[in-house]
């Protein structure tokens, strides 16, 4: 999995993986990342055109409260 965001490299397409059932993840359909703070004009360009329509945080409302 290449990084997509030159500013959070932890940001990932999950295209590809095999599940546990033996399917594949379709491309540019389910991405992974790490905190968007340090992201730039180019990456939210790039973030917009990859029209995501949802976000699970996963954080727990500890990591939420001391993250922000």
């Amino acid at each position: 999995m290449e990084a997509i965001l030159k500013n959070q490299p932890n940001f990932r397409d999950l295209g590809g993986v095999i599940t546990q059932s033996g399917l594949k993840v379709k491309e540019k359909r389910i991405f992974r990342s790490g905190f968007l703070d340090k992201i730039d004009d180019s990456d939210l360009l790039i973030l917009k055109h990859l029209n995501i329509g949802k976000i699970l945080d996963l954080r727990t409302t500890q990591e939420i409260a001391f993250f922000g």
